[in-house]
């Protein structure tokens, strides 16, 4: 550890710096009027520096010194000497200059010969100014022979006895203590070259701890920014005694040591009691910082007592002077002992604080989520997912000191369904600089629908130094001091905070076809559908956020998009397209994992008048009661006509107003008669009706059987009533094909009757009301047959001119 120990000495050292020469001068005269050498007497710089360390072992042999005043510049010490003396008597003297010695900061060590030193006998050692003026003496093992007889003013102890083993004393404290053995408590149980004996690598003298800390060394735990806290100082020895303590708050210089004030005067006390195991403590109480400190550590100032006043006799000579004022005053001299704690610990934020704006600038934050139920973005805010929003964390009560990383966590909302599982947020971390009280990202985004809470936390990196020796709570927020004297190693919030609500950013097509002629088992698409006829749309959506994922949370109450809008998209209709005759019968299989299937039934009316065909697109939109729509790069139908895309296409198909025709034949009662059958539709004013190209039209009813109704009438008979089969002789009839037209066309077909008379024909439309027609002289059909054609097949009847092979009447 490093440390500086300056001396303070108001009735010695500081008179005789102000006096000057000519109070020196009179000293020096006296003692060089005895011929002695060194002048026997005191130097100004007695309390400035010390013989701090002495060492005599095998070839090893050196003096430490101290500069305890830091303020002494190189061209002033190294005009220094040490002299040595061994031997009985310790008579023997060497001398060396300190200009030679190697300077580490405020220690100073100096090879000597190995005849300079005699650890297992007497020897005496001296430090002397330039003018030959006692600094500092020790007497080793009792040697006495150049003790200085007119200069007793030494602040610190003199008198040192060395052991067997170490062959080494040292002052401890370090450059202001006693003379002790290395082995001695306090010190390390080893020689310190050019650093402080405080300790030696082992327990510091003085040192500070928290004050829940119970252990033999020393520890400072984690604490709270703007939280009091009390500190115990620990002072392991008897001897000086302390007076009063003074703390300073500072940065970790990097090195293990005490770097830049962070707050000066931090505490002080001088109430110290006596420790159980020796020496003294004092606690501070009552302390805190106003901001963030990652590494920070004490340094401590203990004023001690240092021996009896009035050196030199100075104060009876001058009363006057500041502090020998005879009030007892002038009894006490003091030294301040420096030092800096040997361990460093944690300020950290209480806590931190999240808040979170939409896009729209909305906050998506709540004072009270209870009774939470989602409405429409019209009343809450809203916030797309996986676009971006600003997610703001600020680190209370102050920013101020705190860099660190905050890793961020989407967790459940508390008033979430428990179907809905939390996404993604990001980003996932968010880093503080040391200089500000928020860190933020302006693009945020979490990628899923719903609510959500976000946890923020730093890992406790922040504490790292306390982490890592268990001087915090590691994975803990808890700003709580708990029995063991700790709070968490973590800033963090509170409670992770609840957001909402997020909607899809847009919804898109995974699927979509139209099929013609839906409720017909059509083996071949016949590529149109007539008018009145339904066919089927299938269109599969997708929620998804901007980033093109499925929001597999968009379903139940957080899902409002229960159908689509459809259009009949037509250029050939008078508007465009033909919504005005749409009949939907919506079906849809509900939102789950974020798709659903919308497969209505969509019929466009007949007209009353056969019109068309047109050309259709079956298109649709998608918005639903939050806005959330398709995208518009994805429209591809101009419904309005103004060039613009505004509907999506789920197919395109042909609308033709149909109708079934069907003729009248004669033939010889003996003779077979076909009655030829077609669809066709109307292709406009100018080509009239044509054959439609129907390969789906069913010519069974829904059992199987046949669609065909038939009367019958023996010649100069009338007919009687509509049945299933025809009743005229051995006829019977047959359709070609047997189950749908072909090509638009079928053949019904009667065997000879073997009698004369009239079979009339007609068929079950039913359930085909798309090929109904207003024909002529129908009045008298069964009601299946309504807007069924009329043929008839005449067998035997005189058809005039016997030259005329067949007849055959066409109803129009």
């Amino acid at each position: 550890m490093t440390h500086r120990l300056p001396s303070l000495n108001p009735c010695g050292r500081r008179l005789i710096t102000l006096l000057g020469g000519l109070a020196m001068a009179g000293f020096a005269f006296a003692v060089n009027a005895n011929g002695g050498a060194p002048a026997d007497t005191c130097s100004s710089y007695i309390g400035d520096a010390t013989l701090n360390e002495i060492h005599d072992l095998g070839d090893d042999q050196w003096v430490e010194v101290r500069l305890l005043d830091e303020d002494i510049e190189p061209d002033t010490w190294e005009d220094w000497t040490v002299v040595t003396s061994t031997g009985p008597g310790a008579g023997g003297e060497d001398s060396y200059d300190l200009g030679d010695a190697t300077a580490n900061e405020s220690w100073l060590k100096l090879d000597v010969d190995k005849q300079a030193l005699d650890l297992n006998g007497e020897t005496e050692v001296a430090l002397l100014d330039s003018n030959g003026e006692y600094i500092d003496y020790l007497s080793i093992n009792g040697a006495d022979s150049n003790e200085p007889r007119n200069c007793d003013d030494f602040l610190y102890d003199t008198d040192a006895v060395s052991d067997s083993q170490y062959k080494s004393v040292m002052r401890l404290p370090d450059g202001v203590g006693d003379w002790m053995s290395p082995s001695s408590p306090g010190a390390g149980g080893g020689t310190t070259p050019g650093g402080s004996n405080d300790g030696g690598g082992g327990t510091q003298t003085v040192d500070a701890s928290s004050r829940e800390y119970e252990g033999d060394d020393a520890a400072l735990y984690t604490r709270i920014v703007g939280n009091e806290f009390d500190l115990t100082v620990r002072y392991r020895a008897d001897e000086p005694e302390p007076q009063e303590v003074t703390l300073d708050l500072v940065e970790d210089d990097g090195d293990g040591g005490c770097g830049q004030i962070l707050s000066a005067d931090w505490g002080s006390s001088s109430d110290f009691d006596d420790h159980e195991d020796g020496g003294y403590e004092a606690t501070l109480s009552d302390l805190s910082h106003d901001e963030a400190v990652r590494r920070a550590r004490v340094r401590i100032e203990l004023v001690v007592e240092t021996g009896v006043g009035n050196p030199g006799g100075w104060c009876d000579w001058f009363p006057w002077w500041p502090g020998c004022d005879g009030s007892g005053n002038d009894d006490l001299q003091v030294g301040t002992l420096e030092y800096c704690s040997s361990d460093a610990f944690t300020i950290r934020p209480k806590e931190l604080s999240l808040n979170a704006i939409s896009a729209s600038e909305e906050a998506l934050t709540r004072d009270d989520w209870s009774g939470y139920a989602p409405t429409t973005c019209s009343d809450e805010a809203c916030q797309a997912a996986g676009a971006d929003f600003t997610l703001g964390i600020e680190a209370l009560p102050t920013g101020q000191g705190f860099d660190s990383d905050i890793q961020l966590r989407a967790e459940g909302h508390p008033q979430a369904p428990d179907w809905m599982v939390p996404g993604t947020i990001s980003p996932t971390t968010l880093t503080f600089d040391g200089t500000a009280d928020e860190a933020s990202a302006t693009d945020a985004a979490y990628d899923e629908v719903g609510l959500v809470s976000v946890d923020a936390h730093d890992e406790g990196d922040f504490a790292a130094i306390d982490r890592n020796q268990d001087h915090c709570v590691a994975g803990e927020a808890d700003n709580t001091i708990n029995a063991d004297g700790l709070v968490g190693c973590r800033t963090a919030l509170p409670e992770p905070e609840p957001l909402g609500r997020f909607i899809p950013d847009h919804f898109a097509v995974v699927e979509a076809e139209v099929t013609n002629r839906m409720e017909l088992d059509c083996p071949v698409d016949d590529g149109f559908t007539y008018l009145g006829e339904a066919l089927g749309a299938s269109v599969t959506l997708e929620a998804r956020s901007a980033a093109e994922a499925a929001t597999e949370n968009y379903r139940e109450g957080y899902a409002s998009l229960p159908a689509l809008d459809w259009s009949m998209v037509a250029p050939e209709a008078e508007d465009g397209h033909l919504d005005g005759r749409l009949e939907i019968v919506r079906d849809t299989s509900g939102w789950g994992q974020g798709q659903a299937s919308f497969s209505p039934e969509v019929t466009v009316v007949r007209a009353d008048e056969a019109d068309g065909p047109f050309t259709a697109d079956v298109a649709f939109i998608a918005t639903d009661a939050d806005g959330v729509a398709l995208r518009d790069a994805t429209l591809d139908v101009d419904r309005d006509g103004d060039d613009v895309d505004d509907y999506r296409s789920a197919g395109g198909t042909n609308l033709r107003h149909g109708r079934l025709t069907m003729a009248s034949a004669h033939g010889a009662e003996f003779a077979e008669v076909a009655l030829p059958l077609r669809a066709e539709y109307w292709a406009g004013d100018d080509d009239g009706w044509v054959l439609s190209g129907d390969d789906c039209t069913p010519l069974e009813d829904g059992g199987g059987g046949s669609r065909f109704r038939y009367r019958s009438a023996s010649a100069g008979d009338e007919f009687r009533a509509w049945e299933d089969e025809p009743d005229l002789g051995a006829l019977t009839a047959t359709v070609t094909p047997t189950t749908s037209l072909d090509g638009g066309e079928a053949l019904l077909e009667m065997t000879p009757p073997e009698e004369r008379g009239r079979v009339e024909a007609c068929l079950d439309l039913s359930d085909l009301a798309y090929l109904h027609h207003e024909w002529r002289g129908s009045a008298e059909l069964p009601a299946v047959c309504e807007g069924s054609p009329v043929g008839r097949a005449t067998f035997g009847v005189s058809r005039g001119d016997d030259n005329v092979l067949f007849t055959r009447e066409v109803f129009d």
